[in-house]
């Protein structure tokens, strides 16, 4: 299902225009955060509602390619609505010449992903479509 902005405040936050020099005040995204696992042992709110002004949204489309294996990790994400498969890619056993994509897990609303490449500092350790 996909959420309209009318419909979601947390998207209706995230689509409204910036005006220069004024502060985001995002209180339905940090209310989301706040539901978040990784989020979750912040108990100070005045934190949850900082990290909310730094968030941006990624639109993407059935089948996109959010990030591959290997890339350098910048960001990471939260489902906001629909799902995320996280894959590898493998050599298929009939043919060395030919990759198959083995999905390892399916995110849903409110779970994050891409965040190990942040920790490491290294290459992204599975790709997201």
């Amino acid at each position: 299902m996909e959420y309209e902005p009318a419909e979601d405040p947390i998207l209706a936050e995230l689509l409204k225009p910036l005006a220069l020099n004024e502060p985001r005040e995002y209180v339905a995204v940090a209310d989301f955060l706040a539901t978040v696992k990784v989020f979750s042992h912040v108990n100070d709110r005045s934190v949850v509602e900082e990290i909310a002004r730094h968030v941006s949204l990624k639109q993407c489309i059935k089948g996109e390619t959010i990030f591959r294996e290997g890339d350098i990790g910048e960001h990471f994400y939260i489902v906001l609505d629909g799902e995320v498969s996280i894959f590898k890619m493998q050599q298929s056993n009939k043919s060395s010449d030919v990759e198959v994509m083995n999905v390892l897990v399916k995110l849903f609303r409110g779970q994050t992903f891409g965040d190990t490449a942040l920790e490491t500092r290294a290459g992204r350790s599975a790709g997201a479509m």
